[in-house]
């Protein structure tokens, strides 16, 4: 991912997805469920705007998704990771607003998976 990018992850369709699919982010520590990059896959990688937010992008993309764009409205239990002038957090959509997650976890994940 380059800087000022972001991506859209969303689960896989696939059966043992089922259970978190649409699960916020508190009933899966709750339910001690890890959001798992394996479980995921990028939908769109775009170029970030001046000034865009995790709340910016899902609102642009509710108003209009790109044509690019090969997945559901952005939705609870998808992942958006932003690489804002190189620094690269990811957020875990939740029904309102979002919850900041460990990049470094998941980046772990990504490495082990693509191994």
């Amino acid at each position: 991912m380059e800087i000022n990018q972001f991506a859209i992850y969303q689960l896989k369709n696939m059966p043992e997805n089922r259970g978190i699919r649409f699960r916020s982010y508190e009933t899966l520590q709750k339910n001690q469920i890890q959001v798992r990059y394996e479980n995921y896959e990028q939908k769109y990688l775009g170029r970030m705007l001046p000034g865009d937010t995790p709340g910016s992008i899902r609102e642009r993309f509710h108003r209009q998704m790109p044509r690019r764009f090969q997945g559901h409205s952005i939705s609870v239990s998808d992942v958006l990771v932003l690489n804002q002038d190189g620094e690269v957090t990811a957020y875990y959509v939740e029904k309102e607003g979002f919850t900041v997650m460990t990049v470094q976890e998941l980046m772990l994940r990504q490495y082990t998976a693509e191994q």
